[in-house]
């Protein structure tokens, strides 16, 4: 028979283990707030202390940058957005798509900035193509 004892200790030093393990396969696709992975850690039952340092870990290693989520969706929605509607103005995209970055986690800078850059290669690129 196992003592419970040992088994609580060997559940405790495997925890942070399985924390950074489940934070870089959360991360691997690189679609989701550090916010959305701590969401879905919790609900895989995994205990606050242990998130908070994967997650770290993972911002440290540069694996685990908001701002490069946030702008990659913010690409992926514009380019949604102006086929459905071609009169898209930067107001109208700012606001409804930063309230989904807002509610997906990401911080104020880090949207304001995607936003902003994907608005910029937007009309960039369709300068470029008008000469």
């Amino acid at each position: 028979e196992i003592d419970p004892v040992f088994v609580d200790r060997l559940r405790d030093s495997a925890a942070s283990d399985l924390a950074r393990v489940q934070a870089e396969r959360l991360n691997q696709r690189g679609r989701l707030s550090r916010r959305e992975i701590a969401v879905r850690m919790q609900q895989a039952g995994i205990q606050e202390p242990h998130i908070g340092t994967a997650l770290t870990e993972l911002v440290e290693r540069g694996e685990l940058v908001d701002y490069h989520v946030a702008l990659a969706s913010t690409r992926r929605n514009l380019s949604r957005e102006l086929s459905r509607n071609p009169d898209l103005t930067w107001s109208r995209f700012r606001t409804t798509h930063g309230r989904r970055l807002a509610l997906r986690g990401f911080g104020a800078r880090d949207s304001a900035q995607a936003l902003k850059q994907a608005w910029t290669e937007l009309t960039e690129a369709s300068l470029a193509r008008g000469r």
